[in-house]
């Protein structure tokens, strides 16, 4: 709560011209209908999406479930709701998150701002270049958004 109310007071300083850049932001509270092992319709995962804060652009690094366990049974602070001694929990668990996340790229009010990057591995030869597409990408729709909010003309 505080890395949020703090993410806040910095955009309010630095004002429009400046990149914030915030790992985990607010689609992310999907993360509390995994544990339910519920499927949700198009209609509900809709709502959901429309009573969120969004951000101007959601970067959406998808990776398979065999990657993402690896990754998760790598990592040196593994997430408290994975459970890493259990294979087949974690495994589940995981698979029910890379559902739903997928689900939630199908958002019609997420779509215009996201931005779905295949996953991400240091060693990929092309990773410089996905790096620079996802920095021009970030580039262009803050020229595109400035160029917007400059064309607005004042309500008298």
């Amino acid at each position: 709560m505080v890395r949020k109310i703090g993410m806040y007071e910095i955009s309010k300083i630095f004002g429009d011209y400046q990149f914030i850049l915030v790992d985990e932001g607010p689609v992310l509270a999907a993360h509390m209908f995994v544990p339910t092992e519920n499927t949700y319709s198009s209609e509900e995962i809709s709502r959901f999406t429309d009573l969120l804060p969004l951000p101007d652009l959601i970067i959406y690094i998808r990776a398979s479930v065999d990657t993402i366990i690896e990754r998760t049974l790598r990592r040196a602070d593994p997430p408290r709701e994975v459970e890493i001694n259990n294979q087949t929990k974690m495994e589940e668990y995981i698979k029910r998150t890379v559902s739903l996340f997928d689900q939630l790229t199908q958002a019609k009010n997420l779509q215009p701002r996201l931005l779905i990057v295949e996953s991400l591995d240091i060693t990929n030869a092309g990773y410089d270049q996905i790096i620079d597409n996802i920095c021009q990408e970030i580039l262009n729709r803050s020229i595109q958004q400035n160029n917007f909010n400059s064309s607005k003309q004042p309500i008298h």
